[in-house]
Formats: structure tokens, C-alpha cells, sequence
């Protein structure tokens, strides 16, 4: 597929990606309904100068549905989150043209299905309570182990207590 987009990037002009069988039956009947000897199934909005957020609001009210804000980011959002959870981060990405830390900053989503995920695991699996014993990665020591990045905001909260148990709050 064309992408003009990182095209200036070496091998950038176009990316190949696989055909994901959830698409097959769609672009079947988008064949079916072209015309005989079309290169393309969909060719009536293929100027580049289109602007197709607009034309998908317009044929998503017409369906009578509703839209949502920033169609495509959104519907890239979705896809490259469900890529993620099938295939390691690198290969989606590839697939969609983005960095890690693009699709990190960007595009991987927490969903409902995760949410219930992390809910039936904690049914199936309760919690732990508090060892007594040292834990083995600190060495056995005995020893509570220092969190330097959360020393500061344990001084933060403490003085918090303080300034609460002093005013009579």
C-alpha cells in the first residue's frame, strides 16, 4: 500500500501488511459489487486530495449511526491495540508505520476487555497477604530495600499528616 506519509524514509514508499482475515468477507463484496476488470475495489475516493474525515462523518450519519471525534485516529487506535494483544509491539507497529514509542504515546488503548481480565484474575487469584520474611530479589537481607523515586512523595505525604493532625482538619 502507498504511504505517502514516510515515503521520504528509506523503504518508506509503501508497507506491506497482511491481508487479516476479519477484512476478507468486506473486500469479497466491495469485488463483487466492482466493475468487471477494476484494479481497484474501492476507487471513487482515491484523490489524495479528498478530505476523507468529512466524507466518513457524512456516510455514518447517512448509515444513521453516530460519529466520533477523530474517526481515523481512533479507528488506528483500535486496530494497532488489538494488533498488540495477537503480535509483539515491533510487528505492529511495522505494520501500522508508527514508532513503539509513538503507538505508546499515542495510539495503545486500556480496554473493557482488560478491565475484566485483571477482575476475573483477581477473583481466580486472591491476594497474598504481607510476607514476613524478606523477599529473595532484595537479597534476603533483611533490610527494607530504598525506592529513591518514592522517598521524596513518602517525605510529601508524612509532612501532609503533619500539617492535617496540626490545623485539627
Amino acid at each position: 500500500m502507498a504511504s505517502p506519509k514516510t515515503e521520504h524514509h528509506e523503504g518508506g514508499a509503501s508497507r506491506v501488511i497482511p491481508l487479516f482475515p476479519e477484512m476478507l468477507p468486506y473486500l469479497e463484496d466491495c469485488r463483487e459489487l466492482a466493475s468487471e476488470g477494476c484494479e481497484f475495489v474501492i476507487w471513487r475516493y482515491r484523490k489524495m486530495n479528498s478530505n476523507y474525515g468529512v466524507l466518513l462523518n457524512k456516510l455514518v450519519k447517512r448509515a444513521g449511526l453516530t460519529t466520533w471525534p477523530k474517526p481515523f485516529h481512533n479507528l488506528r487506535a483500535s486496530r494497532e491495540t488489538e494488533l498488540v494483544e495477537q503480535f509483539p509491539i515491533h510487528v505492529a507497529c511495522k505494520w501500522i508505520g508508527n514508532s513503539q514509542l509513538v503507538a505508546a504515546k499515542h495510539y495503545l488503548q486500556v480496554t473493557d476487555e482488560h478491565f475484566g481480565k485483571a477482575v476475573q484474575k483477581a477473583v481466580q487469584q486472591p491476594a497474598e497477604m504481607p510476607r514476613k520474611a524478606s523477599h529473595p530479589h532484595f537479597g534476603g537481607s533483611g533490610h527494607t530495600p530504598i525506592f529513591p523515586d518514592y522517598a521524596a512523595l513518602c517525605d510529601v505525604l508524612r509532612e501532609l499528616q503533619w500539617a492535617l493532625q496540626d490545623s485539627n482538619l
